[in-house]
């Protein structure tokens, strides 16, 4: 006895998924034209006497009568279309025969990737609206995508170094802002955002260093010993002086206060002498007689 191949005996359609379609809607057209806008009459009954209302509803996969599963019947050649419960294109057809339709069947999710969505169904052979191809257009390719508004993306966790996209909340959790010592050593190797204030105080930080922006000077002309002078250039100055030496030693001195005054070079036989200045304090020379040259960093 010859083997015969058992067919299903109930036809079944599948969401873009791949699962059992629940709840959607099947139209049967007009060859090449649009099944929704051009139905025909389909039939629960080979007889072709029980006409089946439009859209056909599906439950678990199949077209369903009365909540059971149903065969249909068609006498001409159809289009057809098949959607999910939300209304979105399943697949499309413009011309079949019985329940297997002729033509190629389309995810409309798989379009994506072509660069003309009416130009792809065109080759296939298939047709849709052109507010279903609208909304296919308007997919991003896989490839190089152009988005426009605000494309938002999960945030990495931190710490992750791998393909994944940085989004803005991840760049701003991995780069901290600096501290003013970490901008201002140069030595540094830790990476991070810098803030106005931060790189204002840096700045202000190495104008400060002596020799930045300053040249000697000589003062000599304007420079008497037992005479206390003020910085006021707001930066550290150095002081240079050379004299004759004496048995008794000189004394150069500064003072925040003008009043007290500490020591910074002092010495029996010594002939030059140099220090600096704080800003807004006061320097002198305290005793000696003669004075070859005295020179200013400031």
């Amino acid at each position: 006895m010859a083997l015969r191949q058992l067919d299903q005996p109930f036809p079944t359609f599948t969401d873009l998924d791949g699962s059992p379609l629940d709840a959607g809607y099947v139209y049967f057209g007009v060859e090449n034209d649009n099944p929704e806008t051009a139905p025909i009459t389909v039939y629960y009954d080979a007889a072709l006497t029980q006409a089946a209302a439009q859209p056909l509803r599906t439950s678990n996969g199949y077209v369903v009568q009365n909540g059971a599963p149903a065969v249909l019947y068609a006498d001409v050649a159809y289009s057809l279309t098949v959607r999910n419960k939300t209304q979105a294109l399943v697949f499309y057809s413009q011309s079949g025969d019985g329940l297997s339709p002729g033509g190629a069947l389309v995810a409309a999710n798989n379009l994506s990737d072509v660069a003309s969505a009416s130009a792809s169904l065109v080759n296939l052979g298939l047709t849709a609206t052109a507010a279903e191809l609208n909304q296919i257009n308007d997919k991003a390719p896989l490839a190089s995508p152009a988005l426009t508004g605000t494309p938002t993306a999960p945030t990495a966790a931190g710490g992750t170094n791998t393909t994944q996209l940085a989004t803005a909340a991840f760049v701003q959790q991995e780069t901290p802002e600096l501290t003013q010592l970490e901008v201002e050593n140069p030595a540094s190797t830790v990476f991070g955002q810098v803030s106005g204030e931060r790189l204002s105080q840096a700045f202000d930080a190495n104008e400060q260093q002596i020799g930045v922006g300053q040249t000697w000077q000589d003062v000599f002309g304007s420079r008497v010993v037992g005479t206390s002078y003020q910085n006021t250039t707001g930066k550290p100055i150095m002081v240079a002086i050379e004299m004759t030496p004496t048995a008794t030693g000189e004394s150069l001195q500064v003072s925040v206060d003008n009043s007290t005054w500490i020591n910074i070079g002092r010495g029996s036989n010594a002939g030059n002498y140099y220090g600096i200045a704080p800003p807004s304090w006061y320097y002198r020379l305290a005793s000696g007689a003669d004075i070859q040259s005295w020179a200013e960093l400031r």
